[in-house]
């Protein structure tokens, strides 16, 4: 079964985050005509293909959710899709051990819990899920945190690791651009997170003050 992928950007931050996850995919093993790039936040509307890796510019931010919401008002047709963030970067070892897994269910997260909004979902599941999908389109970075968890409730879903199935490997400037960011790495499916937003962050916690959500609820719905 024919598995494309689905990356999520952002039109400031494109060319650095999801560059360096597309020459992963690819050095793993994945085709570039397996590789759609959804970047948010543009000015205009326009789809390009580059080094036949097709990019779609968005006029919207949706941050997880801006690929998927793509994929439903383009009516696109390919039936399985692995979506994952830009700030991610793969290990050679990933395609083989998503491969050795199959498409057993319409959607598999990449935990237990399902945090982070990636992992494999089929199309059948996305259009069960339009209406959920499109009330997010231009969603708050705070619904977009909280919405986490919830698709593998929409369906009966399976994870690719275990709820402890992950390490804290690092906080280092991953991208250079004076941010520094969690290292998270999933071994089960040869997988690095790079987290900007995470609880013992400075930031993080000034920007949930400002939501009126208190770190012990903000843990509740996400890592």
């Amino acid at each position: 079964m024919m598995i494309n992928f689905l990356v999520s950007s952002h039109i400031s931050s494109h060319k650095k985050h999801a560059e360096k996850l597309i020459k992963s995919l690819l050095k793993c093993g994945v085709k570039n005509d397996q590789i759609l790039v959804v970047v948010g936040g543009a000015e205009f509307e326009q789809t390009i293909r580059k080094n036949n890796i097709t990019y779609a510019y968005v006029n919207h931010n949706s941050y997880d959710h801006t690929g998927l919401i793509y994929l439903l008002e383009s009516n696109n047709t390919n039936p399985w899709w692995w979506v994952l963030h830009d700030t991610t970067e793969v290990g050679s070892n990933f395609l083989n051990l998503i491969a050795k897994r199959g498409c057993t269910h319409d959607h598999i997260a990449i935990g237990d819990e399902g945090w982070l909004n990636m992992g494999l979902f089929s199309l059948k599941f996305i259009t069960e899920c339009k209406n959920y999908i499109l009330s997010l389109k231009n969603c708050s970075k705070l619904r977009a945190i909280l919405s986490e968890r919830v698709y593998p409730k929409l369906t009966e879903s399976s994870s690719y690791c275990g709820r402890h199935g992950f390490s804290f490997l690092a906080h280092r400037d991953v991208y250079g651009d004076g941010v520094i960011r969690r290292v998270i790495y999933y071994p089960e499916i040869d997988l690095y997170k790079y987290q900007s937003f995470y609880i013992e962050k400075k930031e993080t916690l000034e920007y949930l003050r400002s939501q009126e959500l208190g770190p012990k609820n903000y843990l509740s719905t996400s890592m």
